[in-house]
């Protein structure tokens, strides 16, 4: 050790060296994040957002859509395009946030395309303006029940990963066409692949199944909690 770093090299494998780098910065972060996780741990549990356990969705026609959020979705909608996907509904989820869902279909392919913006009003004394952000979703689903979803999302889901859900996470891979052959390229070994849903009704179905499904594994695993009225 030298200089407060220490590297080091693991025995076995290919031989190769792993450089392992620690800091005094290091542990100060550590020992912070430490303290804020588990000092505030009730007062967190006190001010978390409920998940209801029944969706509310609201679909909203083209016309429907603000000037700024077709100009935000046009790029979006020009790769997508050239890939054979065309919008199939667009709509949002009343009683969880704000967030403007947009889900894709090929007719030609078995996989689905879903992309996500979120919206956050910024107010800065009496001017008030909306920055967007946003990612996007191949997901393919398999005759076993399984399914495999590859993603550009910038963060990592907090939640446990059930078995029967498959993810490639790519952040901020913005070349859709490079992020559906990551996604083609997995899904070829995993199975035989059946058709996505069609039509809003279809897919708010399959969005509250899936929502109740991976919601329950999440109870299994202690990481949620019903509410005392059973609803969230």
């Amino acid at each position: 050790m030298h200089g407060g770093r220490a590297n080091l090299t693991p025995t076995g494998g290919e031989g190769r060296i792993v450089a392992f780098h620690f800091d005094g910065d290091i542990l100060i972060f550590l020992l912070t994040m430490f303290t804020v996780i588990f000092a505030s741990k009730g007062r967190l549990r006190k001010n978390v957002r409920q998940i209801p356990a029944r969706f509310d969705f609201e679909e909203l026609a083209e016309n429907g859509l603000t000037e700024a959020q077709r100009d935000y979705l046009k790029p979006i909608d020009a790769q997508l395009s050239a890939l054979n996907y065309r919008p199939e509904c667009t709509f949002r989820v009343r009683n969880y946030g704000k967030n403007l869902l947009r889900r894709y279909a090929n007719p030609a392919h078995p996989a689905s395309c879903a992309v996500t913006i979120v919206e956050v009003t910024l107010k800065a004394d009496t001017a008030e303006s909306v920055r967007n952000s946003s990612s996007v979703e191949f997901t393919t689903r398999f005759a076993d029940g399984r399914s495999l979803s590859t993603r550009n999302s910038p963060v990592k889901s907090v939640m446990d990963q059930p078995p029967y859900k498959v993810v490639q996470h790519f952040a901020n891979l913005t070349d859709l066409t490079e992020l559906k052959e990551r996604h083609d390229a997995a899904a070829g070994g995993l199975g035989t692949a059946r058709s996505a849903p069609s039509g809003s009704e279809a897919i708010f179905a399959e969005v509250q199944d899936e929502h109740t499904r991976f919601s329950q594994y999440q109870l299994e695993r202690g990481v949620l909690q019903r509410t005392s009225s059973g609803d969230a």
